[in-house]
């Protein structure tokens, strides 16, 4: 069964996190991904990613899909595409090869990108949710959503019912928030199946506004650069490190960051700035 990885990048910035991931993917089978791994981009600018298909033995372009959300980019896909697929959000990158990730989607796994801590409130203090899933009301706290990081969506061919499923009881949620309304299904789906997480091959950096300035300035200045270039330019920077960096400096009591900044010796994105 063929393998695909998905992208949706429509504004600038995605276009230059998108360039980032796919440098990075190149990077981890030094410029030499397997034949049965295609990459499928959804874009309105496929002249500014245009330099990296030709690195990939099948990349394809595609038209903006006009409903918003990771559900309806995948029920496109599975429009034109049956195999095993990786959908995954711009701020995403692979650091090591997919083959064991498609390998679990062909005997039916799925995976999101990973698990985060939900700090659990008293039952008087959530605010719980009724949507209608089934033509059943279901009761949820909000903030449950927060467990699953499906920032990656990986599935087979034989799981797009789920989909569509998703997208039916989306449309009887009436005026419900359409973000909040598809998070809980997709998750309530997910949830019938193997799930697994991915964080062993694919990083994410996702609260870091900083970097998303440091690739602007990265493809100004090396846009033009040769892609194998860009692959060697791009091995001096770790966007997930980087933010790990960041997060740990903001940890740090009040006294260190204050003595750390005095000295010059504060997290700054300017230190990264140099190795581009």
């Amino acid at each position: 069964m063929q393998n695909y990885v998905v992208y949706r990048a429509l504004t600038p910035e995605e276009i230059n996190e998108c360039s980032y991931s796919l440098i990075k993917y190149l990077s981890v089978y030094n410029l030499k991904p397997p034949k049965d791994q295609t990459v499928v981009v959804y874009t309105g600018q496929p002249a500014r990613l245009e330099s990296y298909a030709s690195y990939f033995h099948h990349f394809d372009f595609k038209p903006p899909v006009l409903e918003e959300g990771r559900v309806s980019t995948l029920r496109t896909f599975f429009q034109q595409y049956n195999g095993n697929v990786l959908y995954l959000d711009t701020n995403t990158y692979p650091i090591s090869p997919l083959e064991n990730i498609f390998n679990e989607l062909e005997k039916g796994a799925a995976f999101v990108l990973g698990w985060r801590k939900v700090i659990p409130k008293k039952s008087g203090e959530k605010e719980l949710r009724t949507i209608r899933v089934n033509k059943q009301e279901v009761r949820f706290d909000p903030a449950e959503l927060n467990k699953w990081n499906d920032s990656v969506i990986g599935l087979n061919t034989k799981m797009k019912s789920a989909l569509d499923a998703i997208a039916a009881d989306k449309k009887s949620a009436g005026n419900f928030d359409g973000a909040m309304a598809e998070k809980f299904l997709l998750h309530h789906q997910l949830q019938q199946l193997n799930v697994k997480t991915a964080d062993h091959a694919i990083a994410q950096y996702d609260d870091l506004k900083e970097f998303r300035d440091l690739l602007r300035k990265f493809f100004s200045k090396y846009q033009e650069e040769s892609v194998p270039n860009q692959v060697k330019l791009a091995s001096h920077t770790d966007a997930a490190l980087i933010q790990q960096q960041k997060k740990e400096f903001n940890e740090l009591p009040m006294l260190q960051k204050l003595m750390k900044r005095i000295s010059g010796k504060h997290w700054n994105i300017r230190q990264y700035e140099k190795k581009i």
